[in-house]
């Protein structure tokens, strides 16, 4: 009798420290879950993040876009595939600055919000006059410097420049909002490494390889996720880098598929051309903002759509 007690001792003792084991490696997910829940609020964020872009990938649209964008300011189409990505959100506008690959100073700046959408095109008109009149001198005399307000809607800048901006006026930060669970935190967090940071932060990490098939590269994942709760509200920053996106995008739908949601972000035609991406973020820190009200004329518009055809017969473009 006594060492059957002792043996149900000793098991009741294994299964309680399994038990404080289990706890103590999974409470931090459980915490980690619920703030990531409770706070991962987009319209209250900052990012600045690199997107590498793949020429093959992109539409009929997206390749005239890119290759008219690169005829008239002169910036290579293969720094117009690497653009960074700098800005923040606020409720449901999003501002962003876009800088392609070698250029210290933005092409443009955007504003995209439900109601109205509106882009720097005195930027963008400075990078193609700056373009063109060093190439054809005589064009100084046509193409007047810019004045007046900055901004236009993005309808009035694909007249002005011959653009389609048609997937940048379908974007919309309530289509990634709330994209997982709890429990899909949960599992993501119980995967990650983990660890406390000396200011009481939870720190997760991830990185990992997965492999690709017959008509994809390998795709790698690095993941740093720091949950601090100590401010109000509290704040989740992230540290990313992803390669071989349109795999990692297809291996999470098959993921969520098994969980019984019927997402598709490898099918998400803002994120099919993106090849990989990289950078910072942080959700829970972002600034009011406000669509400029320095919008040029309409009368200043048709006057520039009108020099940018006479300059296309010209130069026989």
């Amino acid at each position: 009798m006594k060492i059957g007690r002792v043996i149900i001792g000793i098991a009741l003792a294994l299964l309680a420290a399994g038990a404080a084991a289990l706890f103590f490696r999974f409470f931090p997910c459980i915490q980690g879950a619920g703030l990531l829940e409770k706070n991962l609020d987009l319209g209250k964020m900052s990012f600045d993040l690199t997107l590498g872009l793949s020429g093959e990938r992109l539409s009929e649209e997206q390749i005239v876009f890119v290759d008219t964008l690169s005829e008239i300011t002169g910036i290579q189409r293969e720094d117009l595939l690497r653009l960074r990505i700098k800005g923040q959100s606020w409720e449901d506008m999003l501002y962003f600055e876009v800088i392609p690959q070698g250029e210290e100073e933005p092409l443009t700046q955007m504003y995209l919000g439900e109601e109205q959408d509106v882009v720097n095109a005195a930027m963008l008109y400075h990078a193609v006059r700056s373009s063109l009149t060093e190439r054809y001198q005589f064009l100084e005399l046509l193409l007047p410097q810019w004045s007046g307000g900055e901004y236009v809607s993005l309808e009035q800048a694909e007249q002005m420049f011959a653009l389609d901006l048609e997937g940048v006026k379908d974007f919309s930060l309530s289509d990634y909002q709330n994209i997982l669970s709890y429990w899909e935190y949960f599992a993501l967090l119980a995967v990650m490494d983990q660890e406390k940071a000396s200011d009481g932060a939870l720190e997760f990490s991830l990185h990992t390889t997965l492999p690709g098939d017959e008509q994809e590269n390998d795709g790698s994942v690095r993941l740093k996720l720091r949950l601090d709760r100590s401010g109000n509200p509290s704040t989740v920053s992230a540290e990313y880098h992803v390669n071989n996106m349109p795999l990692v995008l297809h291996r999470l739908d098959a993921l969520l598929a098994k969980a019984g949601r019927t997402e598709a972000f490898s099918q998400k035609k803002g994120l099919l051309p993106i090849e990989s991406v990289e950078g910072t973020l942080v959700i829970g820190n972002g600034e009011s903002l406000q669509i400029p009200d320095a919008l040029i004329d309409q009368e200043t518009v048709d006057q520039i759509t009108a020099i940018r055809r006479i300059l296309q017969e010209m130069l026989g473009k």
